[in-house]
């Protein structure tokens, strides 16, 4: 699978992701390169409520579409509101 194709199937999880989880957080694609990509999270943090999950919740529907993928890193910005995750894909089944 071509990077450009892993990209859509990402962008398509963002979209379900913020069209089903968008009242507590957003989500947008910042960069994609080889087997890894990085994404922005924005939304009310509480850090012991279990913020990690918003990230696990675009790793879930990943999987539904055939991307097996797990959470690198994660940077918070908490007083801007945000954080970052570098999700790197295991493998693809589409």
């Amino acid at each position: 699978m071509s990077g450009q194709d892993l990209e859509e199937l990402l962008i398509d999880a963002i979209e379900a992701y913020n069209r089903y989880r968008g009242a507590e957080a957003q989500c947008r694609l910042e960069k994609v390169e080889d087997n890894e990509a990085i994404v922005r999270f924005e939304g009310s943090f509480c850090l012991t409520c279990g913020v990690i999950d918003w990230v696990e919740d675009l790793i879930y529907i990943l999987k539904g579409l055939g991307v097996e993928a797990k959470i690198s890193s994660v940077e918070y910005h908490v007083d801007e509101g945000y954080l970052v995750a570098r999700i790197v894909f295991t493998s693809v089944r589409v």
